[in-house]
């Protein structure tokens, strides 16, 4: 987004998301990252031999990461950043206090379970369209991730790539969610779901059929719901109750969907598209909840 380029502590903070991710690239081993998320590496040394064998072309984010391990606030920071860019590398966190939302009216405890912050959590309001078209018998997980990739564009499909938020919400994760994005998907015939046309211009935002006409569809039924929106563009549709960053948080019953920011938030609400959305199959039937906050 370009209005944000104008503030400096966006742009540091994406700049220190790209050489995290750089340095997870060349050295992917997961115990590392854990410990990393976990805060468990208290200084750069028991890294040296590790740090000290990367490539020369790595030498920026080498020299940044040994000036914040060496720092207690820097290690409170990369443990912040680290769970957002790789997945894999869960951070476990204790019960803590979130902000009640207006149907509780107090304070309640998020339980224990998975944190990761995502820039799509919009994706989840066509979960439950997905469940109740039945597409998640036909496609597997694989094909839900195409489809949840398709819904958010193609022009910024690559910023989803390495989101935890589409991946986690398909039930995959990151290293399964790569494989998954190139993997040969046998897609049901259209016409036994009624898929709407999909238009040049419907195209040129979603990619190529078939998985553009079954993300329309997903679209479509959701924007069904909502007042004044069943005729919107996919494109307009996916700015406005897609693409919206927030968290996700995995316990043993549900996903928790918590939305940092939702311009039509009241407008998801009259659609009774918050709170408890009903259980999702294909992550093993976890009641999904939305926080629309």
């Amino acid at each position: 987004q370009p209005g944000l380029a104008k503030n400096a502590a966006t742009g540091a903070v994406c700049r220190h998301l790209a050489l995290v991710h750089q340095m997870w690239a060349a050295r992917p081993t997961p115990w590392l990252w854990a410990a990393l998320a976990q805060g468990e590496i208290v200084s750069p040394e028991p890294l040296a031999p590790l740090l000290d064998s990367l490539p020369t072309e790595l030498a920026v984010a080498r020299d940044w990461f040994t000036m914040t391990l060496a720092q207690p606030s820097g290690r409170t920071y990369l443990a912040r950043l680290v769970p957002a860019i790789i997945p894999e590398a869960e951070r476990t966190t204790e019960p803590t206090t979130r902000p009640a939302s207006a149907s509780e009216g107090a304070a309640q405890p998020t339980a224990r379970g998975r944190q990761a912050a995502s820039n799509f959590v919009g994706l989840s309001l066509l979960l439950p369209v997905i469940r109740d078209l039945g597409l998640h018998a036909h496609l597997g997980r694989e094909g839900l991730y195409q489809l949840l990739l398709a819904a958010v564009g193609r022009d910024i499909q690559p910023l989803a790539w390495s989101d935890a938020g589409p991946a986690w919400l398909c039930g995959l994760t990151a290293r399964e969610a790569g494989r998954a994005r190139e993997a040969a998907v046998d897609w049901p015939e259209r016409a036994l779901w009624d898929t709407p046309d999909v238009t040049e211009a419907d195209a040129q935002h979603l990619g190529t059929l078939p998985c553009a006409a079954f993300a329309l569809l997903a679209l479509r039924r959701l924007a069904q719901g909502l007042r004044g929106f069943a005729e919107s563009s996919p494109a307009y549709l996916a700015k406005q109750f897609i693409n919206l960053p927030g968290h996700l948080v995995i316990d043993e019953e549900k996903v928790s969907v918590y939305f940092s920011r939702a311009p039509l938030g009241i407008v998801l609400q009259m659609a009774g598209l918050d709170g408890d959305r009903g259980p999702i199959p294909w992550l093993e039937n976890r009641h999904l909840w939305i926080d629309l906050q």
